[in-house]
């Protein structure tokens, strides 16, 4: 697990500016959730649910432009889109999220993505966490309601998933983890990725599911190597091949037994770390996150973030 040890706000400070892009936030939700539900209704065929909630979104929104115009803040509409979601001024298509993507390599072919809205996944982690599956990834991933991805980037991230596979010598390996991207509100309040064994599913909030090396969110700089956007990735995919090692040789990790892999874990990443040590390595040239977990005995998230330091090559 990823955790963000970043202060995010100075609340003596801007504590007026913080409450008031904490109203903006809520209501941008608000508006996803109105859509999202217009959504399914259309899929029900529910016209008059569907008008209903046209209105509701138009009388919402109409509320965001003017709290920001009210308070000084920039509106972003982006924050409210939703997969599958089309105005009403537009004409119809298909309920199905679908967008054009150039594949790699070339300049005037496309390729599309879709989501499969019909089948919603709901899971519960910090709240209740509505996600829908990219049925044309290459990879299990699925992406909530409520996370802020664009359609280029969910190409990019499939992408980038596939070479972290090869990367770690997972390429073709079975029971490969489902991989949910999510805003930062439907994790938990400080992580910002986590592997849970017992469900084999990776969790990934949008921050850093990608970006630019240059644009690189400040808190990454106490991980491994956190100007490369694949160490998320390559960090919680060690937690996962520990997992299907500890499968293989002890069977199923249950809610019962979880905390018994949890002490494997840190046992299996506190040996490696002792050789390493008596091979020359330095303990405090690990990350931030790395050498605080590891005097503070969570020995596996150590091992992890030594692994991606020396996966990454630095």
């Amino acid at each position: 697990m990823f955790i963000n040890r970043e202060k995010q706000y100075d609340e003596k400070e801007n504590s007026e500016e913080y409450d008031k892009v904490v109203k903006q936030r809520e209501i941008e939700r608000k508006i996803r959730k109105q859509k999202t539900t217009r959504n399914a209704l259309k899929a029900a065929g529910d016209d008059e649910g569907v008008r209903e909630y046209g209105r509701k979104i138009k009388e919402t929104t109409a509320q965001l432009n003017a709290y920001c115009e009210k308070n000084g803040l920039t509106v972003r509409m982006d924050r409210t889109e939703v997969y599958g979601y089309k105005d009403e001024s537009m004409k119809k298509k298909p309920i199905n999220f679908v967008k054009t993507v150039p594949p790699i390599g070339s300049g005037s072919q496309y390729r599309k993505y879709e989501l499969d809205t019909e089948n919603p996944v709901t899971i519960t982690r910090n709240k209740e966490i509505q996600a829908y599956r990219v049925t044309t990834s290459v990879n299990n991933i699925y992406i909530s309601s409520d996370a802020h991805v664009k359609p280029k980037q969910l190409h990019q991230i499939d992408k980038k998933v596939s070479e972290v596979y090869d990367l770690i010598g997972a390429k073709d390996a079975e029971n490969k983890p489902e991989i949910f991207i999510i805003s930062g509100g439907e994790m938990s309040k400080a992580a910002v990725a986590t592997y849970n064994p017992v469900s084999n599913r990776l969790f990934i909030t949008d921050s850093v599911a990608i970006y630019k090396k240059s644009e690189m969110p400040d808190f990454m700089s106490t991980f491994a190597c956190g100007d490369d956007d694949r160490s998320s990735y390559v960090h919680e995919l060690f937690h996962w091949k520990d997992a299907e090692e500890y499968r293989r040789k002890k069977g199923t990790i249950t809610d019962e037994n979880r905390k018994a892999y949890f002490e494997w874990a840190d046992i299996k990443g506190k040996k490696s770390l002792d050789k390493a040590e008596k091979k020359g390595y330095n303990i405090d040239n690990l990350s931030v996150y790395g050498s605080d977990s590891y005097y503070q005995g969570k020995y596996s998230e150590a091992h992890t973030e030594y692994l991606t330091q020396k996966l990454l090559g630095r």
